[in-house]
């Protein structure tokens, strides 16, 4: 693909209010971006579905095509340097996965892919939970997704601490074949605790992310990463969850897309309240053991919620819906915005602007730890103790040589900047 024509994607992708269902309603009429970028507004209005703030956006988006010629040349060169691959719905490597997902099912029209596994053509299921699981919960999730792999079904999940990364391995260990989907570039290794999985799984799964090479994760990232996990998946398990976890963005996710959506349940030791509320709810069937025989008895009794309106049963565990916009590619207007918060509902800094990523940018790797206190865990959204500064919430990390340089916010007014070995961090 040259530059040029990746640029219409990008800029297809990036308009305001387009996710993967009105592109796909788009592409589905005019088949590749460059023809609605040509389309008229009275040609757009008549595809059913495309409202009239969509068309107004555009055609404002328009007068930004070149700044994405420029992310797209940055961007092949990237895939380039790291042997990955940028995949259109019209690639058919990903057109036979994509096609096959209708309406809210819809997956993001254009993806970033690194690893040696193979694109899946079907038997794709996801695992998600908690980022501190239980140790049942854990060798739940660990030894669903082994057995899963064993049956031949490719493991979705995101890379995240606690079951995520259980499945992931799982996964592995059983020789079969796991996808990661990011809330950030695929070339970012995050959260960096994961560093290790995130090579085995190059090796032998999938990195994929709907952002470019290059992008930082945010709240507005990390919540389309759940859509993708749903949308990527032929169903969904929750493995462990508490009521407020992130995992219960992509239930919600599941909810709407009318996936079939499992939990198992715990005895009260275990925090299972956002699994023990799906079933409660009947919107999701419980699992009784972690292996492929129990998951498809409980399939026969998975009946799809009943209505649109998912928000409307939802709104019980969130009473206040928030929308943390996130930067647009093309946008350059800077504007003072909240503390947006990732899936665990804890403060995330917000992704780079991404017209700043047009020159290559291989990922970072540290050539020695041995004079940092420890293994590195900390992540985006810890809370942690200063032995100054007190308490406070960690909302950016950055690799400085062998250190990691860490942004804590302590109040609205106190944020401060330290290298990890002089800090004598503990968690809060």
């Amino acid at each position: 693909m040259d530059i040029d024509e990746l640029a219409y994607w990008y800029w297809l992708t990036d308009v305001k209010g387009i996710g993967p269902v009105i592109s796909k309603r788009l592409l589905d009429s005019f088949q590749i971006p460059i023809r609605v970028f040509r389309a008229t507004p009275e040609e757009i209005t008549k595809i059913s579905g495309i409202k009239e703030n969509i068309v107004s956006n555009i055609v404002r988006a328009k007068a930004n095509i070149d700044r994405y010629k420029r992310l797209a040349e940055g961007q092949i060169k990237i895939a380039e340097l790291l042997g990955g691959r940028i995949l259109t719905s019209n690639d058919p490597y990903y057109n036979n996965f994509y096609s096959k997902h209708e309406g809210e099912r819809a997956l993001p029209a254009l993806i970033h892919v690194l690893g040696n596994g193979a694109m899946p053509k079907a038997g794709c299921y996801a695992i998600v939970g908690t980022r501190r699981p239980s140790a049942d919960g854990g060798g739940k999730a660990s030894e669903l997704a082994a057995n899963l792999a064993e049956k031949g079904i490719t493991i979705v999940s995101g890379l995240a601490l606690g079951i995520d990364a259980q499945a992931h391995r799982g996964t592995l260990y059983a020789g079969g074949t796991t996808i990661a989907i990011l809330g950030c570039g695929a070339d970012i290794r995050y959260p960096n605790a994961n560093s290790d999985l995130y090579t085995r799984i190059l090796e032998k799964g999938l990195i994929i992310s709907e952002f470019p090479f290059g992008v930082r994760p945010s709240s507005e990232n990390l919540r389309k990463r759940n859509r993708t996990i749903v949308s990527f998946s032929d169903g969904v398990i929750i493995a462990e969850c508490p009521i407020k976890s992130g995992a219960m963005i992509a239930a919600r996710f599941a909810v709407q897309q009318r996936k079939p959506l499992f939990s198992f349940k715990y005895d009260s030791s275990v925090d299972n309240s956002g699994g023990d509320w799906l079933i409660s709810k009947r919107l999701a069937v419980e699992v009784y053991q972690s292996n492929y025989e129990s998951l498809f008895e409980a399939s026969r009794g998975f009946v799809p919620f009943a209505t649109n309106n998912t928000d409307k049963i939802f709104q019980e565990i969130w009473p206040r819906k928030i929308s943390a916009k996130a930067p647009k590619i093309g946008s350059t207007t800077k504007r003072r915005e909240k503390s947006p918060k990732s899936e665990d509902g804890k403060i995330l800094k917000g992704e780079l602007d991404r017209t700043q990523l047009q020159l290559p940018m291989v990922p970072s790797r540290k050539t020695s730890t041995s004079d940092l206190p420890g293994i590195f865990e900390y992540n985006v959204g810890d809370e942690v103790i200063h032995p100054s500064f007190g308490r406070g919430r960690i909302i950016n990390i950055s690799e400085v040589k062998d250190d990691y340089q860490i942004t804590i916010k302590f109040s609205p007014r106190k944020t401060k900047t330290f290298l990890w070995k002089y800090t004598k961090l503990t968690r809060g």
